[in-house]
């Protein structure tokens, strides 16, 4: 079977140019072949969908975007909203949720306070694309995040943090 960082790079997806590949190879394991729900924040036109959609072969995937729907699949739900509207945000329960939204630091800490009982108990929960310029200030709070997540990876692009309280 591929790895994620494969199927980003046969879909095409900027993911592999970060290098997120390898964390997710390293982390999502465990849920490969799992029936398990991953919602991803901020899919434009689908593309790491597509490589969630191939790595784990039994999973159903939400996926949020301001903009229009990219593609239809039975696995494949679609919700059409702005990140920053958190009446419009995915509701769980989630094995994954992967925020790769607007990356503005209000937007990401609304996403993760909203979502945080969406996801289950040792679930995963990913912030991406941290270098941006509009996610500078979230860098400090998810330190403190500690006393829910353990805190997984933390590098300067990316958090990963699994689940730890109920």
């Amino acid at each position: 079977m591929p790895s994620i960082a494969d199927l980003f790079v046969k879909y095409g997806t900027y993911k592999t140019t970060k290098g997120y590949g390898a964390y997710y190879d390293k982390h999502f394991e465990e849920y490969r072949d799992k029936d398990i729900m991953l919602c991803e924040i901020g899919v434009a036109q689908g593309y790491s969908v597509k490589a969630w959609l191939d790595y784990f072969p039994t999973a159903g995937i939400i996926g949020m975007d301001i903009g229009e729907q990219p593609f239809e699949h039975p696995r494949f739900s679609f919700q059409q909203g702005d990140q920053g509207n958190w009446l419009a945000l995915p509701m769980g329960p989630f094995d994954i949720i992967i925020d790769d939204g607007s990356h503005k630091t209000i937007h990401i800490l609304q996403t993760i306070a909203v979502m945080y009982d969406s996801l289950k108990n040792n679930g995963l929960y990913v912030i991406e694309d941290l270098d941006s310029r509009r996610a500078k200030g979230c860098r400090k709070l998810l330190k403190r995040m500690e006393y829910n997540f353990d805190v997984l990876e933390f590098t300067d692009t990316l958090w990963i943090g699994r689940k730890c309280i109920s």
